[in-house]
Order: C-alpha cells, then sequence, then structure tokens
C-alpha cells in the first residue's frame, strides 16, 4: 500500500513507503522464525515421545521400534535418539535445534514471495 503524497519527492513520503514495504517483507520473516523457535524448543521432547523413544526405552509399535536393528551403531542417529528419549534433552540442545530450524524457517520465510498473498 502506498501513501498518498503531495509532492512526489516529498521526503516524510519516501520514508512512510520505504518503511511500510520493509514491514511487509520483515514481519513475516519475523514471525515464522520465532514461532519455528518457540515450537522446536518444545515440541523436540514430544516429537521424540511420540516417535516412540520414552523414558522406559522404546516403546513398543512405535516407529522407533520398527526401525530398530539388533545392529543398532552406538553414537548413530538412532543411539542419540534414544539416549535423549530416556535422559531428556539438556536446554542447551534445545536452544541449538531451535535456533537452527527459526534460522532456517526465517531464510525459507524471506525469499518465499510474500508479495503474492499480501
Amino acid at each position: 500500500m502506498r501513501f498518498p503524497c503531495i509532492e512526489p519527492r516529498s521526503y516524510d513520503c519516501e520514508t512512510k513507503t520505504k518503511f511500510g514495504s520493509i514491514f511487509r517483507m520483515v514481519l513475516p520473516v519475523v514471525i515464522a522464525g520465532v514461532l519455528t523457535t518457540v515450537g522446536a524448543y518444545i515440541g523436540t521432547p514430544t516429537v521424540l515421545s511420540a516417535l516412540g523413544f520414552t523414558k522406559a526405552g522404546v516403546a513398543v509399535g512405535s516407529m522407533a521400534a520398527a526401525v530398530q536393528t539388533p545392529a543398532t551403531a552406538a553414537g548413530g542417529f538412532f543411539a542419540l535418539c534414544q539416549s535423549a528419549g530416556v535422559l531428556g534433552l539438556a536446554a542447551s540442545t534445545k536452544a541449538a535445534i531451535s535456533a537452527v530450524a527459526g534460522a532456517v524457517v526465517s531464510v525459507a520465510a524471506y525469499v518465499w514471495p510474500w508479495s503474492l498473498l499480501l
């Protein structure tokens, strides 16, 4: 939305127009980044539990049980998820996961053509 200008080269008009376009461009990026960061921080333990990595071990009949093999390697992805399910995640680990997820989604939101929606 452009603000009506009486004088085409008015400083106030150009400032308002630039601020409006920057605001429309930055707002979706900030909202997407913040929501993703908070959601990842809260949701990571929930997702691990839903996949079957519980405090008692791998849940019977879960997705984790379906992919578990007798030759699960120590230090592999499955073992890391199992450790996180049993012991829980440190706050620093959740913060790192959240920061990476927020950054990835913010970049994606910046690249996305929001002008089509606004």
